[in-house]
C-alpha cells in the first residue's frame, strides 16, 4: 500500500468536543478513523493538537492508539508541524466532523496531488465528508499565515489566494442529501446527531461506510424523503446545488414556528434571491409580503415556488409545516424588490415580522425599527435572528471572530463595512425604548477578543460583546 498519512486537526477543550461524540455507547470518530485505517483510506493517522489542550483529554485520545503531535495554536501551523513529525511529502487533513469521508473522492484527490496539484479537497459537501489533501509546499504556505488561527474550512480558499493550484473534487453527494442533512439532522451545527450516525454504522456494513450514496439511502426511512432526484433537481433550479443556503431558511422556520400567530399577514425582511421561507409561511398566514432590495430575482421566486411543491410531494418530513397550500399555484406571497420603508405599508397592518441574518447589515437600525413599530398591529410579534460576528472578507466562510471591536461604531461605519457592529443589547435597548416587550430567545457566545479592544466598548459586558448569534423576539403591546 502506498503511504497515505492523515492529520486530524482538533482542539478539544472539554468532554463536549465533537472528537468525543458518543452514540450508543461508542466514540464515533475514533470508530470511523479506525475503519478508515483498516480499509486503507489512510496508512497512518496522527492528531495535531495545540499545546493548551488539557492533558487529560490528550491522554484520552492517545488511549485510542493514535499518535499525538502537540504544537501551535493556529491550525495552519500545526499541519506543517505534523508533517515534519511524520516525515511525509503530502498528507490528508481531516477534522473530527469528518466521519463519512468519500473513498472514491479521496482517491481522486490523492491522484490530483500526485499529478502536480498543490492541494485537492472535497467541494460542496457537508462537514462529515470534508477532507483536504495537500503537499508540503502548500502546508508551508499555510504556516506562513500569521494573522491568527485559520479554520481548516478556509484552507482551500486561502491557498488559492496565495497562487497555489488547488483542485476541487465535486459531485460527492446529491444536493438533496446536503439539504436533508442541513434541515433534518444538523440545523446550524456541523455534527450529525450521534445517535443517527451510530445507527448508520450499526445498520451498514463497514465496507460501505465510505461509499458514495450509502448515507443517502438511509435518508428515506429516517426523514421521509421519497424523491432524492426530484429534490436535487428543484435545488439546482434554485441555484443552491449544495442545498445549504435553503436548508438554513427551513431551520429558521423551525425556530420561529412556536412564536408565530395563526392567520393574518406576515412581513419578511430580506427574503433572499430564493424566498423559500416566504413560500412556506403562506401555509400559516392568509397573506404576506417579502422584501428583498439587493438580490431580488423573478427566476428565484419561481424556483422557490417549485421547491416548495417538490418538498410537499417528496419530502414532507424535512419541513416543519404542512406545505400543501403553496404546493398549488396561486397561493404565493407577494415578493417586492424594495426596503420596508419603501413598501409603504398601512399602519398596524402586519401581524408577524421576521428576518434571518439581515439586521446586522442595516445601516439605519433606528429608522427601520420605528417603521416596524408603526406597521405592526397591537399584539403583533417580530422575531429576528442576527449574526453578530465579523463577516470577514468577501467570498470566504464566516467564522467566529470579533475583529471589528478594534474600532468604534463610528469608525466602523466610516469604513463602509458589511455589518453595522450593533451588539445584542443595542437591539434590545432600542426596541424596549420604542415600546416593544423584548425577549432574547436564544443566544450563543464565545469569548474571542480582538488584538485590541477600542475603549468605546468598555461599558459593554463580555456576554454582549462576544455574543455571535441571537434570536430576539419583540411584541408590540395590545
Amino acid at each position: 500500500m502506498e503511504r497515505r498519512p492523515c492529520i486530524v486537526l482538533a482542539r478539544p477543550m472539554n468532554q463536549a468536543d465533537p472528537v468525543f461524540a458518543r452514540g450508543r455507547g461508542r466514540e464515533l470518530f475514533a470508530l470511523a478513523l479506525g475503519q478508515m485505517l483498516d480499509q486503507g483510506l489512510f496508512s497512518e493517522a496522527v492528531f495535531a493538537l495545540p499545546g493548551d489542550v488539557p492533558d487529560a483529554l490528550a491522554r484520552r485520545i492517545a488511549g485510542w492508539g493514535f499518535d499525538l503531535v502537540r504544537g501551535a495554536e493556529a491550525p495552519q501551523v500545526r499541519v506543517l508541524e505534523a508533517m515534519d513529525a511524520l516525515g511525509c511529502a503530502s498528507c490528508a487533513v481531516l477534522t473530527p466532523y469528518a466521519c463519512l469521508v468519500d473513498r472514491a473522492g479521496l482517491d481522486l484527490a490523492c491522484g490530483l496531488v500526485a499529478s502536480g496539484a498543490d492541494a485537492a479537497h472535497a467541494s460542496g459537501v457537508m462537514p462529515a465528508r470534508e477532507f483536504l489533501v495537500l503537499t508540503r509546499r502548500a502546508a508551508g504556505a499555510l504556516s506562513g499565515i500569521d494573522n491568527g488561527a485559520l479554520p481548516p474550512g478556509m484552507f482551500p480558499a486561502r491557498l488559492r489566494s496565495l497562487g497555489l493550484r488547488v483542485e476541487p473534487v465535486s459531485g460527492l453527494e446529491a444536493p438533496a442529501e446536503r439539504f436533508a442533512w442541513g434541515t433534518y439532522f444538523a440545523g446550524k451545527n456541523a455534527l450529525i446527531p450521534p445517535d443517527i450516525l451510530a445507527a448508520f454504522y450499526e445498520q451498514t456494513e463497514p465496507a460501505e461506510w465510505f461509499e458514495r450514496g450509502s448515507f443517502g439511502r438511509m435518508l428515506g426511512p429516517v426523514c421521509g424523503l421519497s424523491g432524492l432526484d426530484e429534490i436535487s433537481e428543484a435545488l439546482e433550479r434554485c441555484g443552491d446545488d449544495g442545498g445549504g443556503t435553503l436548508a438554513s431558511q427551513v431551520n429558521f422556520l423551525r425556530s420561529i414556528g412556536p412564536h408565530m400567530p395563526q392567520g393574518g399577514r406576515f412581513l419578511e425582511i430580506g427574503g433572499s434571491r430564493v424566498p423559500l421561507l416566504a413560500m412556506l409561511l403562506m401555509n400559516r398566514f392568509k397573506s404576506g409580503v417579502s422584501v428583498e432590495p439587493i438580490v431580488y430575482s423573478e427566476q428565484g421566486v419561481r424556483a422557490a415556488s417549485g421547491l416548495c411543491r417538490a418538498l410537499s410531494l417528496h419530502a414532507p418530513g424535512l419541513i416543519p409545516i404542512d406545505a400543501a397550500r403553496t404546493a398549488r399555484p396561486g397561493f404565493e406571497p407577494e415578493v417586492r424588490p424594495c426596503t420596508v420603508e419603501e413598501l409603504g405599508l398601512e399602519e398596524a397592518s402586519v401581524d408577524f415580522c421576521c428576518s434571518k441574518v439581515v439586521l446586522e447589515h442595516v445601516r439605519d437600525v433606528d429608522s427601520l425599527s420605528r417603521e416596524l413599530f408603526r406597521v405592526l398591529g397591537p399584539g403583533a410579534v417580530m422575531v429576528h435572528r442576527i449574526d453578530f460576528r465579523d463577516h470577514g472578507r468577501a467570498n470566504e466562510p464566516v467564522y467566529i471572530n470579533f475583529d471589528f471591536l478594534k474600532y468604534s461604531k463610528e469608525q466602523w461605519r466610516e469604513r463602509q463595512e458589511e455589518t453595522n457592529a450593533w451588539r445584542v443589547n443595542d437591539f434590545v435597548s432600542l426596541w424596549q425604548d420604542l415600546g416593544f416587550r423584548v425577549e432574547v430567545l436564544e443566544r450563543s457566545q464565545r469569548r474571542a477578543p480582538p488584538s485590541f479592544l477600542h475603549p468605546s466598548w468598555a461599558a459593554y459586558s463580555e456576554d454582549d460583546l462576544y455574543c455571535y448569534d441571537a434570536l430576539i423576539k419583540a411584541v408590540k403591546p395590545a
